[in-house]
């Protein structure tokens, strides 16, 4: 019995070290732009979002990976759906320098153009990605 009390113990403290050790590998980022892009695989229709500057966000140090990207791609899918979409896919791009975030955007404009799908542009007014707050 105590041995299964400290083991416990143990692994209590090695989840919590590496529930530290997590946050101290992300950091907080306030220059960061992005854009999203989705449509339906069964239309020729895609719709793109205006290129905008993220609220304060976390990114991973190494990979320089947006902290909890799904859940924004998953904003602009609820919005797909929500204007008729069916069966939406999302992507968000990101950059901290927005010169080249807007390459990335004429690139991928080009290519859609060039698979000849039909690229919608949602403005700010109507779809615009919101903090992600942190459950606790």
């Amino acid at each position: 019995m105590r041995n299964l009390i400290l083991l416990t113990i143990t692994l209590l403290c090695l989840s919590v070290q590496q529930t530290f050790a997590a946050e101290k590998d992300e950091v907080l980022v306030t220059n960061l732009y992005a854009f999203g892009y989705g449509g339906s695989l069964n239309d020729t229709v895609s719709y793109v979002t205006e290129i905008v500057k993220m609220p304060v966000v976390k990114m991973e140090k190494k990979t320089g990976f947006l902290v909890k990207r799904s859940e924004y791609t998953q904003q602009f899918k609820k919005y797909l759906a929500g204007i008729g979409v069916s069966y939406p896919t999302c992507a968000i791009i990101f950059d901290m320098n927005k010169g080249k975030l807007y390459k990335k955007f004429l690139k991928l404009l080009k290519k859609a153009k060039k698979a000849n799908l039909f690229v919608k542009t949602v403005s700010v007014s109507e779809f615009s990605f919101s903090e992600i707050v942190e459950e606790e």
